[in-house]
């Protein structure tokens, strides 16, 4: 049940007088309605006011066994005085039953099925601050439903058909754009309150922007610093301004979001009394049905805060963008632990330190090294890069070191290795963990006294290089098994390492690369797809990115290609990672069935928790109760495959 609290404070009162005596300041009453409503009352002057259940009375009073025009009330010398107009049930003053008589404090009246008590006139929290003579506050109404943060000692309520409310809201809402729905909902809120005018504004850092409006709404009338008295109020309220043509009323109704936002409505109408009584069915409803649009009107405008966010990223990293040699390599990328290790990789830049790259395959690694090399004293040298995983072992000597004429069947003529070839500059060897244990002593030579041998010469060969080398490899392992040579190892890590970020670890990033991947394709196609669906980005932030960066930006070309709209939507997002999906074997990258038994079962035993666990939109404990699994133990799965949550 919706519970209203409304306040009449027709005039403002300023003195320190007796208030109950004084025939200027306000009397209170307090309507107690069956199912447990209060309605607070102010009366101002003398009256005489009426009280009952007809909607054109001065005090209405909607309850069983109120007749339509029930009783009086005159204000004498001071005192309260009633009297009963003939009402069908009667009144009764202090349990016995009475036609008229004199009202003192705490005198309790009953008419039908309610109670109105006369208490107390403190009116110091009826007064805004700082108003202008011409706008006064009339009157207020606290909303109560469950679930809100209720004052100690009121009575939790409960919402009427609410989920109802929210289910037709968000119907109405999906069928038009956000612009449109915000302006065509101030329309319908309008016509439910028959107002003149409505506004909505957002209230955030200490500005009040105005983000729909329909109907006409006076704003001319009002003077300076007016709007703002309205706009700062902390409960739903009605402020009258008196024009030198018409007086005029204000409802309303803000709406604290969180702690850095609130939404206002204001609603503007003809004045009449007691209006806030006259609504008391009405203005609750349109306070939870404004507390809907503000929550959703605050969703979009944070979406658009952040798609304009990254789009002023994108803006600054495409002027960053330079055919000149001495421009750093380009990564995209706002994640804290990604702009920890660039900073990382910029010092050690101008040395000649050989640097070491960690990271999983797709994660940017030839990106990096290719930064380091642009930001050092070598960038108007070569780059060459190398995988060492891509050359057979018995070639990779010769590719690395260069071959004399008659080493071996076939070598006609003598050739320059990669060593040679980079001399002055960078050599990037990728994968580095795949080179053979039986060249390792001759690339640490070569770190160490700069010198060489191709392979069949004896003629010794004098290289300035800068190496860097990347792996996606556990290296500290291979040296501990005897895989990788731990004077290497050293050799490579004089630095510090640098690790790059799995893209499913980034964040915010992923929407980033993926706007970015966006314009690209969106130049390469012609084409002028300007994002994704809120849903689509969820499908994005939801994928495990097993290829990283390299895998988006394929997914994303696919998605352009494949998009019909202006924006790419959440069936689309989720149909391109499905066709792009394969079984990710880490050591061979090979479908799980062609696997030996044992490995299979581990492939597919990770593929198919990976795509139950997207189903499930990432909870863990849906998937627990699918598969009749404690979620504990299902966890422990999940984190052996690293799919468990960050």
């Amino acid at each position: 049940m919706l519970t209203g609290k409304c306040f009449q404070a027709f005039y403002q009162y300023t003195g320190e007088k007796d208030l109950w005596n004084n025939e200027e300041s306000p009397l209170q009453l307090k309507v107690i309605l069956p199912n447990n409503v209060t309605l607070s009352i102010f009366l101002h002057g003398n009256g005489p006011w009426i009280m009952g259940s007809a909607p054109d009375c001065d005090l209405p009073v909607k309850a069983k066994g109120v007749s339509r025009k029930h009783l009086e009330f005159l204000r004498t010398d001071g005192g309260l005085r009633f009297k009963d107009l003939d009402s069908t049930n009667g009144t009764r003053l202090n349990g016995e039953r009475a036609r008229e008589g004199e009202l003192a404090k705490e005198s309790i009246l009953q008419i039908g099925d309610a109670l109105v008590k006369i208490g107390g006139t403190d009116t110091d929290n009826l007064r805004p601050q700082g108003a202008e003579p011409d706008l006064c506050l009339d009157s207020y109404m606290d909303i109560i439903w469950e679930g809100a943060n209720i004052p100690s000692g009121e009575p939790s309520k409960k919402l009427v058909n609410f989920e109802f409310m929210i289910g037709q809201v968000e119907k109405f809402l999906s069928g038009v754009a956000p612009i449109e729905a915000a302006a065509s909902y101030a329309n319908f809120m309008m016509e439910l309150l028959q107002c003149r005018g409505v506004r909505l504004y957002h209230g955030l850092e200490d500005k009040n922007i105005l983000f729909a409006e329909a109907g006409d709404f006076p704003s001319e009338k009002l003077k300076p610093g007016q709007l703002e008295i309205m706009l700062s109020t902390g409960r739903v309220s009605g402020f009258v301004f008196r024009d030198k043509t018409e007086p005029l009323y204000f409802l309303c109704f803000p709406i604290r979001l969180d702690r850095e936002m609130r939404v206002v409505f204001i609603g503007v109408m003809p004045y009449f009394q007691n209006i806030m009584l006259q609504n008391q069915d009405v203005i609750p409803s349109f306070y939870i049905q404004s507390r809907l649009l503000g929550q959703w009107s605050w969703e979009i405008t944070k979406k658009q805060a952040l798609l304009s966010d990254l789009q002023k990223k994108l803006d600054s990293v495409e002027k960053e963008i330079s055919t000149s040699p001495d421009t750093p390599e380009l990564i995209i990328g706002q994640n804290q632990k990604l702009l920890k290790e660039i900073e990382t990789a910029d010092r050690f830049a101008p040395t000649d330190t050989p640097v070491l790259i960690f990271g999983a395959t797709g994660t940017g690694k030839e990106l990096m090294a290719r930064r380091i090399h642009k930001k050092s004293h070598r960038s108007g040298s070569q780059f060459v890069a190398l995988n060492c995983a891509s050359i057979p072992e018995n070639l990779l000597e010769s590719e690395l070191f260069g071959v004399e004429r008659g080493a071996y069947t076939g070598a006609d003529k003598s050739r320059n290795g990669y060593f040679e070839k980079a001399n002055g500059g960078t050599l990037f060897l990728d994968e580095i963990g795949d080179l053979p244990l039986s060249l390792q002593p001759k690339l640490l030579r070569v770190l160490q006294e700069k010198q060489f041998s191709p392979l069949g010469s004896t003629k010794i060969v004098t290289t300035n290089v800068r190496l860097i080398a990347a792996t996606n490899q556990d290296l500290f392992s291979a040296v501990g098994t005897g895989r990788f040579r731990q004077d290497l190892f050293y050799r490579l890590t004089e630095g510090i390492p640098i690790h790059l970020p799995p893209l499913a670890e980034r964040g915010d990033d992923i929407l980033l690369l993926a706007n970015y991947f966006v314009n690209i394709a969106n130049r390469e196609f012609k084409k002028h797809v300007t994002g994704f669906e809120d849903k689509a980005v969820d499908v994005l932030k939801r994928f495990h990115w097993p290829g990283n960066v390299r895998q988006m930006q394929s997914l994303v070309k696919h998605m352009v290609l494949l998009c019909n709209d202006n924006v790419i939507s959440e069936k689309l997002a989720e149909e391109s990672i499905m066709r792009h999906r394969v079984s990710e074997d880490s050591r061979a990258g090979l479908p799980f069935w062609t696997l030996p038994i044992g490995e299979a079962k581990e492939a597919f035993e990770k593929e198919y928790l990976s795509r139950r666990l997207e189903i499930h939109k990432g909870s863990i404990s849906a998937l627990a109760k699918e598969l009749g699994i404690a979620r504990p133990n299902l966890y422990i799965k999940m984190k052996r495959w690293g799919l468990a949550k960050k």
